[in-house]
């Protein structure tokens, strides 16, 4: 339900699924388990620092989205958690994480944050009518109360001083199509929109060429 990824770290698997986090022997065998957290896992882990970096969500007492988060914890011991940080967006949940250097790039369904190390905020930008909406197969969708991560397939990308990432504009009344919106990575601001008029389902850098598994096949867009 929710992709989970989980790494390999100090002969264990490590990883987190709802809002446990779980280390598993070679073997099978539950070496530790914790579910204190209260937020439900999205995306992620990712290996970041050699801890455990998360996109989640917390909720209210009426199950509703309360806060988009990203988490960074220790993947040894019992889970202790460095930090966490709100991304702005109180409608649904962290569902993209890419590491850049040391910076993180974290996307909701309608925002797109920056945090350095120590999960401090470096910028956030908002979109809630169309300009950074997930697009077709990128974001978080729920499911009676359950937030889930809707597609397992790359859809937010960083090449030179640019964020590439899957977004959908309204071509007709309740007629949307995909886009890929651009931004500049030091500050968030807007660069351009990339017409594609079809779904796009992953994305990837490829030979210094932006490659892009769409509905309506592979396409190919050069880096600017």
């Amino acid at each position: 339900m929710f992709r989970p990824q989980p790494f390999f770290v100090d002969d264990a698997f490590v990883g987190g699924y709802f809002y446990n986090f779980y280390r598993i022997d070679l073997k099978g065998k539950e070496l530790a388990k914790e579910n204190k957290q209260k937020t439900n896992i999205v995306a992620g882990p990712l290996l970041y620092r050699g801890n455990m970096l998360v996109g989640s969500y917390s909720w209210k007492i009426d199950q509703t989205v309360n806060k988009s988060l990203v988490t960074l914890v220790e993947p040894t011991g019992e889970f202790k958690k460095v930090w966490r940080e709100d991304i702005a967006d109180d409608h649904s949940a962290t569902g993209d994480i890419v590491v850049d250097g040391d910076t993180i790039y974290a996307s909701s369904n309608f925002t797109v944050a920056a945090l350095d190390g120590t999960g401090k905020k470096i910028w956030d930008v908002e979109g809630k009518d169309g300009a950074l909406s997930a697009g077709a197969m990128r974001g978080v969708r729920f499911q009676k109360f359950f937030g889930y991560r809707y597609w397992g397939g790359r859809l937010m990308l960083l090449n030179g001083e640019r964020l590439y990432l899957s977004t959908r504009r309204e071509i007709a009344k309740k007629t949307w199509a995909d886009v890929i919106t651009v931004l500049n990575k030091k500050d968030g601001a807007y660069v351009e929109t990339i017409d594609l008029k079809t779904d796009i389902v992953d994305m990837a850098d490829w030979g210094g060429r932006l490659a892009l598994a769409t509905a309506d096949g592979v396409k190919f867009l050069t880096f600017d």
